[in-house]
């Protein structure tokens, strides 16, 4: 058994840790390898037997705001292991090399179902209740043109999105992430595909869809910061009668209110003198 990392250029290794990922999580990257959308911040960290991946750690590099202050972030996810052999420690031995790797991160966090939630306290890991925001007062909101929709099958979609999400700012000085484009990439071709939109009198992209009268906003990407009234009149639709915030609003609407606990993957993290919000909400398209 091998310990390998950062080798997502090989084409055999890839294809290993690609079928594991199919077979564990139902995940499938090759679209978004193919297509050219990891930026080198999305890194594997596994164990190879005879040639096959046989557990994995991946890790996301991330530029944070937390509480107006900037920080350095790691996100661990794709924490997966062979049926044939598990029970041997291996994504445990994976998580302790990773954690010791990167130490230097400010801030180290991961989502986990309820399957593994008494495995990441071992390591010192600590949860943290996630809450999505919401507006119901949306009367004042006119509509206008302006947006298309970005195609994951179009190679200058996919240059217009990388370039967006390179050059952006911090969303929520509350906590807000940036820094990693293969993460929000990998999202658009097989997460949210109809969900990306440009925003062209704007020149930024709303990543939203609109499930009955609710409009579910799970990122807004602009290199200048924007603020309710400038964007929710390019995308709300008649009959809409509540904004769903799948992130931290609290710059760009101050309508905007806490609503519910977020019930999906509980996140975990270690901190090196971070205190987080008390009621954040992770955003939707940075989550590994």
């Amino acid at each position: 058994m091998e310990y390998v990392a950062d080798y997502l250029e090989d084409a055999n290794l890839f294809l290993s840790f690609n079928e594991l990922a199919a077979k564990t999580f139902s995940l499938d990257f090759s679209a978004w390898k193919n297509s050219g959308c990891c930026d080198g911040t999305y890194i594997p960290h596994s164990f190879v037997h005879e040639g096959r991946i046989i557990a994995n750690v991946s890790v996301t590099k991330t530029e944070m705001m937390i509480n107006g202050k900037e920080v350095k972030g790691i996100q661990i996810g794709t924490v997966m292991t062979d049926q044939s052999f598990r029970g041997r420690g291996l994504s445990r031995k994976l998580i302790e090399s990773v954690l010791d790797e990167y130490s230097y991160a400010e801030l180290i966090y991961l989502f986990a179902n309820n399957s593994v939630l008494d495995f990441y306290p071992k390591f010192g890991f600590v949860s943290s209740d996630e809450f999505i925001y919401c507006n119901e007062n949306i009367t004042s909101f006119e509509i206008l043109s302006g947006k298309r929709r970005l195609c994951g099958g179009n190679p200058e979609d996919i240059s217009l999105l990388k370039d967006k999400l390179s050059k952006r700012n911090f969303q929520s000085k509350c906590f807000g992430v940036k820094g990693s484009v293969s993460v929000p990439l990998w999202h658009f071709l097989n997460t949210y595909t109809d969900a990306f939109h440009y925003i062209s009198p704007l020149d930024c992209v709303a990543v939203y869809s609109i499930l009955n009268d609710e409009l579910q906003l799970y990122d807004i990407i602009s290199e200048s910061p924007l603020k309710a009234v400038d964007l929710i009149p390019y995308i709300i639709e008649s009959g809409v009668k509540k904004i769903i915030y799948h992130f931290m609003p609290d710059d760009f609407d101050s309508c905007a209110v806490r609503g519910g606990k977020f019930v999906y993957d509980k996140m975990f993290y270690l901190g090196r003198n971070i205190k987080l919000p008390d009621e954040l909400k992770y955003p939707a398209v940075y989550t590994a």
